[in-house]
């Protein structure tokens, strides 16, 4: 069942999470994972647990702030009644900047990289924080592929996740905390979290105290 999107005067937007084929499928071919998987098996063969997380930082690194790069570019050039809806939300109330415009960049990022994805799965959505995960990863089956199982408990692929992320909210000038709080290696899936720390307040424990601020 596909997520609903109502604008600021509660009206509902059709077809507001369509995301452009022709997108997707240019990120896809620019930004290929079995071919940086295959290079980074080359790179760190006989090399020791320390060397190969050196290499996986700047390899998978370099990867995901590139992504997210063009994915920025892209999302702006095949804009979505989300981004536009959001915007004009942010423009009239001053809020809903965080988290739906960085969610946004994010669901284009992983429905590119991950093309069996529906929609990316939010655990939680609100101004205090951003909490997403993954079920299911071609990055991390690529490594249990190509590198074996040995490698792939590192999971470093975490290193694209995260470093697109810091990319993309340094370019939307938002301070926040990232952290990796789930790992395919341990828990079956990855779970990341974005703390907006614009949010002096701690965030209501209840209904009523949230929908009066």
């Amino acid at each position: 069942m596909c997520p609903e999107l109502y604008d600021f005067t509660g009206k509902l937007v059709e077809g507001a999470f369509d995301l452009s084929d022709e997108m997707l499928d240019v990120i896809s071919k620019e930004f290929n994972v079995e071919k940086l998987t295959e290079t980074f098996a080359q790179s760190i063969v006989n090399k020791a647990k320390g060397e190969i997380e050196g290499i996986a930082k700047k390899m998978y690194g370099e990867f995901g702030e590139n992504l997210m790069k063009r994915i920025i570019e892209l999302g702006e050039k095949y804009t979505t009644r989300t981004l536009d809806v959001v915007k004009e939300a942010a423009e009239k109330t001053r809020r809903y900047t965080f988290p739906h415009v960085p969610q946004h960049f994010l669901e284009i990022m992983y429905t590119a990289m991950e093309p069996a994805l529906a929609a990316l799965y939010v655990v939680e959505n609100n101004a205090w924080n951003l909490i997403f995960r993954m079920d299911t990863c071609r990055f991390f089956d690529a490594l249990k592929e190509k590198c074996g199982e040995e490698v792939a408990r590192l999971v470093p692929c975490k290193y694209a996740c995260l470093s697109a992320s810091e990319k993309l909210y340094k370019d939307l000038n938002m301070k926040v905390k990232l952290s990796m709080d789930a790992s395919m290696a341990k828990d079956g899936y990855c779970q990341f979290t974005a703390k907006n720390l614009a949010m002096k307040k701690p965030m209501p424990t209840s209904l009523p105290e949230r929908l009066e601020r």
